[in-house]
């Protein structure tokens, strides 16, 4: 059975972009029309917009494309206006250009298994790491089209069970490979040999039998095991 949870005069979300079910149990959803929480009140469920000082100069400012959680129980957002950490007790902080970011539009997220967040954007990924103590935050490397990605425009991030780390690109999928190779590439690319459209690898996803999954323009395809 499915429940559907319209929108009412108090959220006008415009598209769900992304989901996340947070430690305590909350559901979180990135919108087009910024940050909201699931909440129920008087038995009923509604959602709630959550300020987290997003500007509105332009339409894309307030878009929330990505959501993760880290071990301390932040939330982090990608946002078109850069990317944002959420603490439990509501303080908010935000990170762009300025700070290291190679675009402020955040398009995908992921916290590795090590802690690690990496952070995709229009213009290519972030590797980060979280200070132990202080949880200040060290950019490790930018990873872009001049440093090896056959293009920049990142749209989503996935690691699989046996630690593979995912980019879906604009025109191809590309796995993050830790030790370079010979020639320096840290990266191996994936396009027409899987069938790909070559425009836009959406989402990643991964089944029981450890087979990834893509998703493009034009629907799904799985590698073959």
């Amino acid at each position: 059975m499915f429940v559907l949870f319209p929108q009412n005069d108090h959220a006008r979300t415009g598209s769900v972009n992304g989901l996340l079910e947070d430690r305590t149990g909350a559901v979180w959803c990135g919108t087009g029309n910024g940050l909201y929480r699931l909440e129920q009140t008087n038995g009923e469920w509604t959602l709630r917009f959550v300020d987290i000082g997003l500007p509105r100069e332009v339409e894309k400012d307030m878009r929330v494309r990505a959501l993760v959680e880290d071990e301390q129980g932040a939330l982090w957002i990608g946002a078109g206006s850069g990317l944002y950490r959420r603490w439990p007790d509501g303080r908010t902080e935000r990170y762009t250009t300025e700070m290291g970011l190679p675009s402020n539009e955040v398009r995908a997220l992921l916290m590795d298994a090590n802690g690690q967040l990496w952070v995709g954007t229009r213009e290519g990924v972030l590797q980060i790491t979280l200070e132990p103590g202080t949880y200040q935050l060290r950019i490790i490397r930018v990873y872009t089209a001049k440093t090896g990605l056959p293009d920049s425009n990142t749209r989503s991030l996935f690691q699989s069970s046996t630690g593979q780390l995912w980019i879906g690109l604009s025109q191809t999928l590309v796995e993050f490979v830790p030790q370079p190779s010979r020639d320096g590439s840290q990266f191996r690319y994936y396009a027409s040999e899987l069938g790909l459209s070559k425009l836009f690898v959406q989402t990643l996803a991964e089944d029981r039998d450890g087979n990834l999954w893509v998703t493009d323009a034009s629907g799904a395809v799985v590698p073959d095991a």
